[in-house]
């Protein structure tokens, strides 16, 4: 199974959110992840994967689920550069993972990091 990892901290408007998520409407537990600066064609192989967020590496996951799709954001800055949404389906099991992947001290994603399944 594919996975990633970011930190993903929450808004500082004191509502309690996660910057850059939001529920999907008409949806039962989607949501979206948007806009990372990483590139699309790595990240299509996490569908069916899993999306985990954390608050900082050393700090276990506190939101994340099954992704659904992966798809690109336009850049609101103007830039050049598009960035990458996902769509997935939040899951009870994705809070408290531990970070798996890059450990470097700048890195704020894991890349995509593959893990065997159960019985494989």
């Amino acid at each position: 199974m594919k996975t990633i990892h970011f930190i993903c901290r929450r808004k500082r408007d004191g509502q309690g959110g996660l910057e850059g998520v939001s529920r999907v409407s008409g949806e039962q537990d989607t949501y979206t992840s948007e806009a990372w600066k990483v590139n699309i064609s790595d990240m299509q192989q996490l569908v069916g994967g899993q999306i985990y967020l954390h608050q900082a590496r050393a700090e276990a996951s506190h939101f994340g689920g099954t992704v659904l799709e992966v798809y690109q954001v336009s850049s609101k800055d103007g830039a050049q550069a598009s960035r990458v949404g996902f769509r997935f389906k939040a899951k009870r099991e994705a809070r408290g993972v531990a970070w798996q992947g890059r450990q470097d001290p700048q890195a704020w994603t894991s890349g995509v990091v593959s893990l065997k399944d159960e019985g494989e």
